[in-house]
């Protein structure tokens, strides 16, 4: 017992060895160590904390054989990389899952989200998107872009478009909080930066047209909409596929709320207007100068651009302004099926009355709405 001790001492008195020691564990055995004891929790906490980092994941499938292919191998894939790959411990997570042909069957075992998510901390939250066949998604890590739609032609669309995921990990940052609501009269707006609402196709095609239902969701959603008004903080949003979570609800959602705050977290957002293409790049470059963070500061900050439009809004031409203006933004991209809800906001005091007329309903013909946010978290070198 003695000689163990002895040993262990040596081991957490040697910087370098336990160093080495440390910076080969996976996340779950890091994890571990770091809550064993004191010792050991001084000797993984700055692996532990180099390892906070919000991950975007990309993954897109080009296997397109056979009925269930289209999202079979990237739900196999994501299930993969967090049971083997995933190297921090997320708290809360966002998967949204688009461009695919066929309609998901979530009655099959490998389609449900309590299977795809089966590696992830069981106390992580996680909110799954599924928005349907048209997808705009880039990813900050690899470099890489997927745009399409239903508007292309038809051939083309089946030879080109691939189902694709795309994930936004957030392990426990100080000064970054996301959070998940289920009920739109439940979202606290203290200390958030922007707010992103998503309602479920699946729920409201049951509802007739004219419904109470759907007057008092779009009532909601207009209260919501002007609590926030009041505190500056940006919105967007729309209609998608199917919403799910995996805490403490339903198998499918008929609408989810997400907010993100904390003092590292800064937003803008925009109303564009998609009538000529010739002014996406004046919009896009006036809404960046406005915005009171630096977009291109990669090493110390993370941007995401959450985009809602119709499909036909998802050209080439709108995809180079936005990559020429916003080179190290992240795009999450999706078509509104019916409703988008927005607004303009950039925390500067020198903006364009175009831009401070905000709007509680848009027309997806006709606009797009774009809420970026800035993820600021501290940079760590080794060693």
């Amino acid at each position: 017992m003695d000689y163990q001790k002895n040993s262990t001492d040596i081991v957490f008195k040697n910087p370098y060895l336990i160093g080495q020691i440390v910076s080969h564990l996976d996340i779950r055995s890091l994890f571990q160590m770091h809550c064993v004891s004191k010792e050991s929790f001084d000797a993984s906490v700055y692996e532990y904390e180099k390892r906070k980092d919000i991950i975007h994941l990309y993954l897109l499938n080009y296997q397109q054989i056979g009925l269930n292919s289209d999202t079979n191998k990237l739900f196999e894939s994501f299930t993969h990389y967090s049971s083997t790959w995933l190297n921090i411990r997320p708290k809360h997570v966002i998967v949204l899952v688009g461009g695919h042909r066929n309609v998901v069957d979530y009655r099959y075992r490998q389609n449900r989200l309590q299977e795809i998510s089966k590696y992830l901390p069981k106390e992580c939250e996680i909110t799954y998107l599924d928005v349907g066949s048209t997808v705009l998604t880039s990813s900050i890590r690899f470099r890489s872009l997927t745009n399409y739609g239903d508007h292309n032609n038809k051939e083309l669309f089946k030879r080109t478009a691939h189902p694709c995921l795309t994930s936004l990990m957030f392990p426990e940052i100080e000064g970054i909080k996301v959070k998940s609501y289920h009920n739109i009269q439940e979202v606290d707006i203290t200390d958030v930066s922007a707010v992103l609402y998503f309602q479920s196709l699946k729920v409201t095609k049951r509802v007739p047209k004219g419904s109470s239902y759907e007057t008092q969701t779009t009532d909601l959603v207009n209260n919501l909409k002007t609590r926030l008004d009041d505190n500056n903080i940006c919105f967007g949003g729309g209609s998608i596929f199917v919403v799910k979570s995996r805490t403490n609800c339903p198998l499918l959602l008929d609408q989810i709320v997400l907010t993100f705050g904390g003092s590292l977290v800064r937003s803008g957002s925009l109303i564009m207007s998609m009538t000529d293409k010739f002014t996406y790049l004046p919009q896009l470059t006036q809404f960046k100068q406005n915005l009171s963070f630096n977009c291109d500061d990669w090493k110390s900050s993370m941007s995401i651009a959450f985009i809602v439009a119709n499909s036909h809004n998802f050209s080439n031409e709108f995809t180079i302004a936005f990559q020429t203006v916003f080179p190290f933004v992240g795009m999450i991209g999706f078509q509104s099926n019916e409703q988008m809800f927005g607004n303009s906001l950039v925390a500067s005091n020198s903006i364009s009355d175009s831009m401070t007329n905000n709007q509680q309903s848009v027309d997806p013909k006709r606009k797009c709405v774009i809420v970026l946010i800035n993820f600021a978290f501290k940079t760590f070198y080794c060693k």
